[in-house]
C-alpha cells in the first residue's frame, strides 16, 4: 500500500493502521490512475449540488479498501471538491 499511497500516507494510531487518501477533481478525461476523481455527476452537476453528496464517496473509498485489505474499515470524509478544496481527502482507519 505504501507504493501507491507512499509512506508520510499510512501511520499506526494505537491498534488502529490510518491511511490518508486523496485525489483531485477530475478534467474530463482523465483516470483513477491519473489521479482524478472518476465521479461522473460531479463532473457535469449542477452548481448547487450540495456537498453532502460526496458522502457516496465514501462507501466507494470504503469498498476498495476492504477488498484490498481483507478487513472492515472505518472512513471519515475530511474534504472534498464540492466543500471546496482542490482534491477530496479521506482518512481510512482498520485494526492493525
Amino acid at each position: 500500500m505504501k507504493k501507491y499511497l507512499g509512506e508520510e500516507a499510512i501511520k499506526q494510531e494505537g491498534d488502529q493502521m490510518v491511511v490518508y487518501f486523496k485525489y483531485k477533481a477530475n478534467p474530463r478525461g482523465l483516470k483513477v490512475s491519473d489521479g482524478y476523481c472518476l465521479c461522473p455527476i460531479l463532473e457535469d452537476a449542477p452548481k448547487d449540488i450540495s456537498p453532502t453528496y460526496c458522502l457516496c464517496s465514501v462507501g466507494y473509498v470504503r469498498e476498495i479498501f476492504e477488498r484490498q485489505i481483507g478487513k472492515p474499515v472505518q472512513v471519515e470524509l475530511i474534504d472534498s471538491v464540492l466543500r471546496g478544496a482542490k482534491g477530496c481527502s479521506f482518512k481510512v482507519s482498520f485494526k492493525a
